[in-house]
């Protein structure tokens, strides 16, 4: 609405960083590859789920005297809900990086796509961007429910943001992907490419 101040809470981070950003939910902090030192996030959630089989049986008040001292009595769940990249180059996300299989785990990666361009792959790496491509060639790790692409260069208008990406993307990427349109002048914060029948 363009009016005051959002409350926030600034707090400095580094990679191996865990901030607790809510209940059962921490954002983990990588490290990315750019032109200027650079972090991405993970935000992991952590669920409780039964009682750990050496506390079976034990009487309630025991269990919570347990639980009061810091004791983990229940089995976690961690699960790798989003994964924001921040402007980066793809390499630094791919096997043998430790952080590779939670970015491409995640339900969903929200991930920079500078480059859309045929013969603009030289840019992209000199840049520390991520070329579309990079996506594409890494398509058999995507195991994300959704990928959501930003930081689309202004270079390209919105029909050809679009068009490209229809276009290039393997028919096993198209329906997970996304693209963030809003300072192209679409209404939506996402568009969805899978139901784009035509290209205004």
């Amino acid at each position: 609405d363009g009016g005051g101040a959002l409350p926030v809470d600034l707090v400095g981070v580094e990679p191996g960083d865990e901030v607790a950003v809510g209940r059962g939910l921490t954002a983990q902090v990588f490290a990315t590859q750019h032109r200027v030192p650079s972090v991405g996030y993970l935000l992991v959630s952590t669920r409780s789920g039964g009682l750990l089989p050496e506390f079976q049986g034990l009487p309630g008040p025991e269990l919570g005297r347990l639980r009061r001292e810091g004791v983990q009595i229940t089995t976690q769940t961690r699960t790798t809900e989003v994964c924001y990249t921040g402007d980066t180059e793809l390499a630094c996300l791919l096997p043998p990086n430790e952080v590779a299989p939670l970015v491409w785990g995640a339900k969903m990666l929200i991930l920079e796509a500078t480059y859309l361009q045929p013969g603009e792959e030289e840019l992209a790496r000199k840049h520390k961007h991520v070329h579309i491509q990079d996506l594409i060639d890494a398509r058999d790790l995507v195991q994300n429910d959704e990928v959501v692409l930003f930081h689309i260069s202004s270079r390209y208008g919105r029909a050809e943001v679009i068009s490209s990406l229809i276009e290039c993307l393997p028919p096993e990427l198209l329906p997970k992907v996304k693209v963030a349109l809003k300072l192209f002048g679409e209404h939506d914060a996402l568009t969805c490419l899978a139901t784009c029948k035509t290209v205004c």
